[in-house]
């Protein structure tokens, strides 16, 4: 780069590369958000067929006072999946 390029020269040209890789950005995850919600929902499922075999899984709203159950599943009458989100190491 020149020695003599003003600072709003730069600024500016920053400013015009993060616009354009922001938009890529914003555009590749528009695109893309399905396929991953689709993929993380499968090995959810795969996860829970593998804790408990069942048909399905019914989402249960969990009201007790444990703070590391995130989400709980009803699996078809043979019992319940619990999702659990612990803290620390």
């Amino acid at each position: 780069m020149r020695k003599n390029a003003s600072p709003l020269r730069l600024i500016l040209s920053l400013f015009v590369i993060c616009l354009i890789v922001g938009i890529a950005l914003a555009f590749t995850n528009h695109i893309t958000k399905d396929a991953i919600a689709d993929v993380l929902q499968s090995k959810k499922e795969a996860s829970m067929q593998q804790v408990l075999a069942a048909e399905s899984y019914d989402p249960v709203e969990y009201t007790g006072s444990d703070a590391f159950v995130t989400e709980m599943y009803s699996a078809a009458g043979e019992g319940y999946v619990v999702r659990v989100s612990p803290k620390g190491f």
